[in-house]
């Protein structure tokens, strides 16, 4: 819902979405230009809004959130989800913060402590009317403010107060730009760790149940947690491959809820289903774990760093005895995130030998899923590139033998061999596992 603006063209359309005119004319507030010919992706767009901090517009608009409350809207089953638009990247949103932008509104009268009062008192008003029915509320995010290098800090940390404003008062989150899937979603409960591996705090308010307020205190709905998906261009030849890998980064951050396009789903129909089926669950409650091996090189700014595997319940241990390199390079769209060539690999591949004369891959399954599933029969899918090289899976029981007062962990199997021929086809073998414990390994 876009409300309180006023455009001479917009990029969407020319449906006007404006203040209603009384309200200019009551309480004549400060009109900011915030996208101009000369610094907009979008040419001849240019869109006018009403300032947020003005007396009058904050108080209409505190009215227009309490009215919709008592509308009975909220807890309407039909109402998956409301965006609250904030402090936008994207052009058509409320703010979309370039420095012409910036300056514009500083002119009209904008600080940081300003904005952040006008956006707190809105969050907290949304929350209010929307009560039980909060997690319904998918908050935006305050995005990136293109602010002078003075005020920069200022204007990011009033951005990371609001936010968690929003996330501390249960509202949902609507993201803005998984198909650059190689970015981290700090505010979302993710973090990179040591070796390049994407860390999803399964706890966090917008994934875990446990921690949803609302949700525990009024049985209400989950919290809205979803993301556009926008693959614009589905005729490119990376479009199928760009897809496929945000729906499994969407997967990997717990999101239950993608927007996107009949086109796009259509460009994997496969990977498509499978996010249906799997959205929002954790490895509590998930039938499977999985793991894609991967690897891009990324810089936020001006550092440098590597991100890993795309995964849920299942990661691949980086041990001494068991070093694993990038393979199988998948050349895509160029993304802001990248470090030189816009390449994703797609696959690892064993490199070091042991000292037994063999190469491994070592994977661990989390324990949220393994105590699930524990002593369950299991089917284990491995997807590999046939080069000649055959393999074996090995795998630990977790039966225990007593002897008097120690406890021996024995009961490793190993598979017969795979067999390779070297036709350099991608494959997929199945294993069966009669059972498999908590703190159970593969190799």
């Amino acid at each position: 819902m876009r409300t309180f603006q006023a455009y001479d063209k917009a990029p969407w359309g020319e449906e006007k979405t404006n203040v209603p005119q009384w309200i200019l004319d009551k309480y004549h507030p400060p009109i900011a230009d915030m996208a101009a010919e000369e610094d907009d992706a979008y040419p001849g767009c240019v869109i006018r809004i009403a300032v947020p901090w003005d007396p009058g517009v904050r108080a209409e608009h505190l009215k227009f959130i309490a009215a919709l409350g008592k509308s009975g809207i909220p807890g309407h089953p039909a109402l998956l989800g409301w965006y609250v638009h904030g402090i936008s990247t994207s052009l058509g949103e409320e703010f979309w913060f370039t420095r012409k932008a910036f300056d514009n509104l500083r002119v009209a009268g904008m600080t940081a402590t300003l904005l952040e009062e006008c956006f707190t008192e809105r969050i907290l008003a949304w929350g209010r009317a929307f009560g039980p029915n909060a997690g319904k509320l998918a908050w935006v995010g305050s995005g990136w403010i293109d602010a002078p290098d003075g005020e920069w800090e200022a204007y990011s940390k009033m951005g990371e107060r609001i936010d968690h404003i929003a996330l501390d008062g249960g509202l949902g989150w609507r993201g803005g730009g998984i198909e650059t899937y190689n970015q981290l979603f700090e505010r979302q409960g993710q973090s990179l760790d040591k070796d390049g591996h994407f860390v999803t705090d399964w706890n966090h308010p917008l994934i875990s149940p446990k921690t949803d307020i609302q949700h525990q205190i009024w049985n209400a709905p989950r919290r809205y947690f979803g993301d556009e998906n926008e693959i614009c261009d589905v005729s490119k030849p990376w479009a199928a491959h760009m897809y496929r890998s945000a729906i499994l980064r969407a997967l990997s951050l717990g999101m239950k809820t993608l927007w996107t396009s009949d086109e796009a789903v259509a460009l994997d129909p496969a990977v498509s289903n499978f996010f249906n089926l799997e959205a929002g669950k954790t490895g509590a409650d998930a039938p499977d774990a999985w793991c894609w091996l991967r690897e891009t090189e990324c810089r936020h700014g001006i550092v440098h760093f590597k991100v890993r595997d795309f995964s849920r319940g299942l990661h691949l241990l980086d041990w001494p005895s068991c070093v694993t390199d990038p393979a199988i390079p998948f050349r895509r769209a160029p993304q802001w995130t990248d470090f030189g060539e816009p390449i994703d690999w797609t696959a690892r591949t064993t490199m070091l030998l042991r000292s037994n004369g063999v190469a491994c891959m070592a994977f661990e399954i989390a324990d949220d899923f393994a105590r699930s599933h524990a002593h369950k029969r299991m089917k284990l899918m491995v997807t590999w590139l046939d080069t000649g090289c055959s393999w074996s899976l090995s795998y630990s029981t977790g039966q225990i033998i007593s002897s008097g007062t120690d406890a021996i962990s024995i009961g490793a199997v190993m598979s017969p061999r795979v067999k390779a021929i070297n036709d350099e086809r991608i494959k997929t073998t199945t294993f069966y596992l009669p059972q498999f414990p908590a703190g159970g390994m593969f190799q």
